[in-house]
């Protein structure tokens, strides 16, 4: 019988790995899937290890509160290992290189799914993701270079989440996405909320859908939805916070404002260490400022000008998704997963 520990500890990365578990039942019925796992996860059969669901943080400062439930998750994931034939981690490097590379020292196979954005900043990581795991998987066609100079396997298999829908917008109605995860929606919810007034200031009619994983929005008057992409192709425009869900509005092909916020501190650390000149992620991977942007201090009514004026976005923002292969990412990753379990360790 087939083990395999499977790990994440944000949204973003519990809903790929809810892919990744589905794609293993289909390959490996029989196995035994385990590990640090979300609700999207363990509604796909992984038999959860510790609750992650106060690990998804994004920002050094921000994650200094989270120490101790790493700690914790982190030491759950070493007691399961014994008997484990692979171990699979997901996103969250900074926790899941630490448990993968307690799998690689007791010779378990290991692949990373996600690659950390060392082409963004902190290239330094490039060293210690290739000491940490035997495969990464990356999902964008740049990443790979990164790792050129290690010894470390990289599989370049496209974006799970980044699968082309259609925008059918309903009249007077905007999205508004504060990120999954409740530091985001700390730091988003006012800036968001400030938009939404300068919206109805000048479209009293308007609407407003936000993703149910977000939380409510304060006191605004809104309609929560299931999914990012849903609320996305309902909208005429969406405001979003840089991350995942910027790539899932683009392959909807709806309007959009890139929102970036961090504490303080993060933002001043940031600025010296990033190594790339954009944010969201539809711009970096068409490399020009195809969608705008807005970085701290942000101007609500500049964001909400953006979100009236609906413009669409640029063809080849539209091309670039669709080069991105989603709908045979998950496939690919499943054949990457096989190929380690059949040869073991690097």
């Amino acid at each position: 019988m087939t083990r395999i520990l499977l790990h994440a500890a944000e949204p973003s990365g519990d809903a790929i790995g809810a892919l990744v578990a589905a794609e293993l039942r289909r390959r490996l019925p029989d196995a035994v899937i385990r590990g640090l796992a979300g609700p999207a996860m363990i509604a796909a059969g992984v038999a959860p290890l510790a609750p992650v669901e106060n690990l998804g943080v994004l920002g050094i400062v921000e994650a200094l509160g989270h120490v101790g439930a790493a700690w914790r998750a982190r030491e759950a994931a070493r007691r399961a290992l014994p008997g484990a034939d692979l171990v699979v981690t997901v996103d969250a490097p900074d926790l899941m290189l630490c448990v993968a590379a307690d799998a690689r020292s007791k010779g378990t196979p290991t692949v990373h799914i996600v690659a950390p954005q060392v082409w963004a900043w902190r290239p330094g990581r490039v060293r210690r993701v290739a000491r940490a795991v035997d495969t990464l998987v990356a999902f964008f066609p740049w990443e790979a270079q990164w790792f050129a100079s290690t010894s470390l396997h990289v599989a370049t298999v496209g974006h799970p989440l980044a699968a082309v829908g259609t925008h059918a917008a309903e009249a007077s109605t905007y999205a508004l996405m504060p990120g999954s995860r409740a530091s985001e929606h700390r730091r988003y919810g006012p800036v968001l909320c400030a938009v939404a007034a300068a919206i109805r200031a000048r479209e009293p009619m308007a609407t407003f859908l936000v993703p149910a994983p977000s939380g409510t929005l304060g006191d605004l008057d809104a309609t929560y939805v299931p999914t990012v992409r849903e609320a996305a192709r309902r909208s005429r425009s969406v405001a979003v916070a840089s991350g995942t869900a910027t790539l899932e509005v683009a392959a909807v092909g709806a309007p959009m404002a890139i929102l970036g916020l961090l504490h303080p501190v993060t933002t001043w650390l940031a600025r010296r260490w990033l190594t790339v000149k954009h944010v969201g992620l539809p711009n970096l991977i068409v490399d020009r400022r195809a969608v705008p942007e807005f970085l701290a201090p942000i101007d609500p009514g500049a964001v909400a000008d953006v979100m009236l004026a609906a413009e669409p976005l640029p063809s080849d923002v539209g091309s670039a998704i669709v080069a991105l292969g989603a709908e045979g990412a998950v496939h690919r990753i499943g054949a990457v997963l096989l190929e380690r379990l059949s040869t073991g360790p690097r």
